[in-house]
């Protein structure tokens, strides 16, 4: 079975529907890849390589939604920190208690954050707690 991606559609800022697209649709026809969303697509790679469910995520997915040029590209994934900085030993946690660590290697920088559900804000930012989950509900808590 082909391994699938969720795609979101957005409108008005809330989500209207959720469903399943192949991964195998790359970027969009009338758009290049750019330097860093190549490098976001290795660590994509990487990530599934070692048996772990990996996507872009994020601002990236709004942005080509809505025919943007996306400038910065996240990635979501079912490895846990640990994990990531296993494969990645360069990886920097820098919201390791949300599951977020930073991947670098030269000028490009992808922030790789495990699948999470949030608990309750207090700032409007910052969650008071976080659950690890799946790609489904990290889906349906991002913009």
């Amino acid at each position: 079975m082909l391994a699938r991606r969720t795609l979101l559609s957005v409108r008005f800022n809330k989500i209207i529907s959720v469903r399943l697209v192949d991964p195998a649709c790359g970027p969009c026809h009338h758009t290049g890849v750019s330097p860093q969303e190549r490098y976001a697509r290795t660590i994509i790679g990487t990530l599934r390589a070692h048996g772990f469910s990996a996507y872009l995520a994020g601002g990236c997915v709004r942005d080509r939604l809505l025919g943007l040029e996306a400038k910065d590209f996240d990635v979501a994934t079912s490895a846990q920190v640990e994990q990531v900085q296993s494969l990645f030993p360069h990886a920097v946690p820098i919201g390791a208690q949300f599951g977020v660590v930073l991947v670098a290697s030269g000028q490009h920088v992808c922030e790789v954050a495990t699948f999470r559900a949030d608990g309750r804000y207090v700032d409007g930012r910052h969650p008071t707690s976080v659950r690890f989950t799946d790609a489904r509900e990290d889906a349906l808590r991002r913009d």
